[in-house]
């Protein structure tokens, strides 16, 4: 877990976001005990009402349950909501700032969506239409070096991972009218 003061984002709720992370990966697993507020506040220098306070919204959004005087535990169907709760999150504002992004830089919806669906298909290793593994040679540099063309590199950032997410959305139809109203 990795803690900034510098963000802007409180910290309860920096406790609150890393421990859904956790869950979604699985590297807390549904049933299991998450580190005890003691633990967390000694390790990050945090103080301990501010994790607990991280904790109870996790408890109130159903991914966490307390267990008196056991500690808390990752709650049964803990990670298929904190996934639907993801893909709410996603959907509804980070496509946004990438189209909007998008836009800004004039890149193409064509490039954009081809660009989506190369990194989707890296990322997800699947295949491309004539049956081999897709090696990607372009995506939007998130850097800025392509002025809206397709670059020559790749990289990991959040953007061009996004880019992937959307683009195999929009072939399999799930995005509606309602996802794009309320992208606007």
């Amino acid at each position: 877990m990795r803690f900034s003061t510098d963000n802007g984002v409180p910290l309860y709720l920096q406790v609150a976001e890393q421990i859904e992370a956790a869950i979604l990966t699985g590297e807390f697993a549904e049933g299991t005990q998450v580190p005890s507020t003691t633990a967390i506040s000694a390790t990050y220098r945090i103080n301990p009402a501010t994790v607990l306070k991280g904790m109870n919204l996790l408890v109130d959004q159903g991914l966490l349950v307390k267990r008196r005087g056991l500690g808390m535990f990752v709650a049964d169907g803990a990670q298929q909501r904190a996934r639907g709760k993801g893909r709410m999150r996603f959907l509804g504002e980070r496509v946004a700032e990438i189209a909007r992004e998008a836009v800004t830089l004039g890149i193409s919806l064509d490039d954009l969506t081809e660009a989506m669906a190369r990194r989707y298909r890296q990322i997800a290793g699947t295949d491309d239409a004539a049956g081999r593994t897709e090696t990607p040679t372009a995506v939007p540099s998130a850097s800025g070096r392509s002025s809206g063309r397709l670059s020559d590199g790749m990289d990991d950032s959040p953007t061009s991972v996004l880019f992937a997410s959307v683009a195999q959305m929009q072939r399999s139809g799930r995005t509606g009218s309602s996802a794009r109203n309320r992208t606007r």
